[in-house]
């Protein structure tokens, strides 16, 4: 009996890989991600994305510092740096869509400007929490 259900497990598999690779074959520029689109469609709902990016990474930028700053378990600092960190690079991509096409203008670089900020402040956070652990734990057994 365990014969036949690993037999059709395996041929199901099978089957689903040759089904993949005939779509493939007759699809390909479907399944592939297509950068040049993505690049129009970044820039030509800019103001509506920088509407959203902006304060997203003000915001998970902040929280990742009180967070630290009040000495959160590691995992919740780690969750706001992560999501602040995707909101940050998604703005530098953003940000590159125009230098691709020759738009170089202030917004482009105060842009830019933030998301690295915002980054680097996210790495400091995890660098800061890296280390602060063995600080607390130095200061709570002299204080003792």
């Amino acid at each position: 009996m365990r014969a036949l259900q690993s037999d059709a497990k395996v041929s199901s598999i099978i089957y689903k890989y040759i089904k993949f690779v005939s779509i493939c074959e007759h699809y390909p520029h479907k399944l592939m991600l297509d950068f040049h689109t993505l690049a129009e469609f970044s820039r030509s709902n800019c103001v509506s994305i920088c509407a959203f990016l902006v304060p997203a990474n003000l915001l998970t930028t902040i929280l990742t510092m009180i967070l630290t700053a009040l000495h959160r378990p590691s995992h919740q600092v780690w969750q706001s740096a992560g999501i602040a960190s995707i909101f940050a690079l998604v703005m530098v991509m953003h940000v590159y869509s125009w230098f691709v096409v020759g738009i170089v203008m202030l917004p482009t670089y105060i842009l830019l400007c933030l998301a690295i900020t915002c980054l680097l402040i996210n790495l400091a956070a995890i660098l800061w929490l890296r280390r602060s652990p063995n600080l607390t734990v130095a200061i709570n057994t002299t204080s003792e």
